[in-house]
């Protein structure tokens, strides 16, 4: 009894998947060829980020060695994970 009702089950799944896959694309949709989304994204992308320009070192003491060879300031960036706290 229990697999039969399992395969009416499945069966209506399917039917209602395919009957899903197959529909039409609504009314008022718009299709889009990838090469037109694919500009789409590059124009709205900014072309050159500041933060980009600066070189990220991973280790504190490259850092202040190049802090102190260009005469600029240090900035830390550091971020601890606990897997308990929901909060940056």
């Amino acid at each position: 009894m229990k697999f039969q009702a399992l395969l009416a089950a499945s069966a209506l799944f399917a039917s209602a998947i395919g009957q899903a896959t197959s529909a039409a694309s609504p009314p008022g949709a718009v299709t889009v060829e990838p090469d037109q989304l694919r500009q789409k994204i590059q124009s709205l992308r900014a072309a050159d980020h500041y933060w980009h320009k600066i070189v990220w070192k991973k280790s504190i003491t490259e850092g202040l060695i190049e802090s102190k060879r260009s005469h600029k300031p240090l900035f830390v960036w550091a971020f601890i994970d606990y897997p308990d706290q929901e909060r940056c």
